[in-house]
């Protein structure tokens, strides 16, 4: 077991297996914006309906993921990642490692779009892209399947592919996976 903590921000069902996965090599600090499911988590060790490693410290503060994790999961809907990025960004370093699991696009669209508007390059930003706009990390990643969060709460086989532009990410993302 490594002493190292490794975050993951998102407990809905992917961001909950993704944590119970990462807890097997290592201390892990899942982060829930709602404070009341914090507590429920906190008192129950369910999340999602999936137990919770005992490795996994759940807690409402982007601050203190930001500050005992170098290396973090975002795992949270493609809707709410740009905000989510925006919040936590003010915590954020350039040695932090971010391994999105975040499947979709970021779309922004002017506000004086008409009927006829056409969507373009320009209009859409992956999730890594978001994270580079949003913050000042640099060392981003993309965690991707084929793998479903039932699946992987039951601990059937999946295959996982940590896609960056750095090898570095790369092989942190697979070590501790």
């Amino acid at each position: 077991m490594s002493k190292e903590c490794v975050g993951v921000i998102g407990s809905g069902s992917f961001g909950t297996a993704v944590a119970n996965i990462l807890s097997k090599n290592s201390k892990v600090l899942l982060y829930a914006r709602n404070i009341e499911a914090v507590e429920k988590m906190k008192s129950s060790r369910i999340s999602n309906g999936q137990q919770l490693s005992e490795n996994i410290t759940v807690t409402n503060s982007l601050e203190e993921v930001a500050k005992k994790c170098n290396v973090i999961f975002p795992v949270v809907p493609s809707s709410n990642f740009r905000e989510m990025m925006r919040q936590f960004a003010p915590y954020l370093h350039p040695y932090h490692v971010l391994i999105h699991g975040t499947k979709g696009l970021d779309l922004i669209l002017p506000e004086d779009a008409s009927a006829d508007f056409k969507l373009g390059r320009s209009n859409i930003r992956t999730m890594s892209e978001v994270i580079r706009e949003e913050s000042v990390v640099v060392r981003v990643g993309c965690m991707a399947g084929p793998n479903l969060a039932k699946e992987l709460a039951l601990g059937h086989p999946a295959a996982t592919v940590i896609a960056s532009p750095f090898n570095e990410v790369i092989n942190e993302g697979k070590r501790l996976l």
